[in-house]
């Protein structure tokens, strides 16, 4: 174990290595430039302090060493830079990592795209939203998700899981 707890100035490192969109820097600074991400997701989208303000012993449970904490969602989820593989892992704070699928950037917000659109966020703000944080698959996956909705595809969580795994695959939105 590690005596060495993570902060946020070791993950605003991260940034001059990895070229994450302006809208996280931002985020990080608390000033937000853009008024349609703070109208829909600015109380939603903040710096990970859930996972900051731990100690070292409570924050290696999060094992930080090598998943980074990049964002906090709702309170409850985290999207964590994996130092290892270069790719993005998710996790809700009260569960923790245990064998994390390792997703691209635009893979660890496959589900968000369909939170947004499930809560009535319109395809105008949606594109917006995903342009800032550089999604480069988001426009046609509100296509097929409309299109699901419309045949009925999607109607349990059950089918929703499938269809979620099916984009996965096609965009090859999994590193592993």
């Amino acid at each position: 174990m590690s005596d060495k707890k993570i902060t946020e100035l070791d993950v605003r490192k991260l940034f001059d290595n990895v070229k994450f969109p302006p809208i996280i820097n931002e985020i990080y600074n608390g000033k937000i430039s853009d008024p349609i991400f703070r109208e829909e997701l600015a109380y939603d989208y903040n710096k990970p302090d859930s996972i900051f303000n731990l100690g070292a012993e409570e924050q290696f449970t999060y094992q930080t060493e090598r998943f980074r904490p990049i964002l906090e969602i709702r309170n409850s989820e985290i999207i964590a830079y994996d130092l290892k593989t270069y790719g993005f892992i998710k996790y809700f704070l009260e569960e923790g990592i245990s064998d994390p699928t390792i997703f691209t950037w635009d893979g660890v917000f496959l589900e968000e795209l369909t939170f947004w659109f499930e809560n009535d966020i319109s395809e105008e703000h949606i594109d917006h939203l995903s342009d800032l944080l550089q999604l480069k698959y988001s426009r046609i996956i509100i296509q097929k998700l409309e299109e699901a909705e419309n045949n009925n595809e999607i109607s349990t969580f059950e089918e929703k899981k499938e269809w979620l795994l099916m984009k996965y695959k096609q965009f090859d939105l999994i590193v592993r």
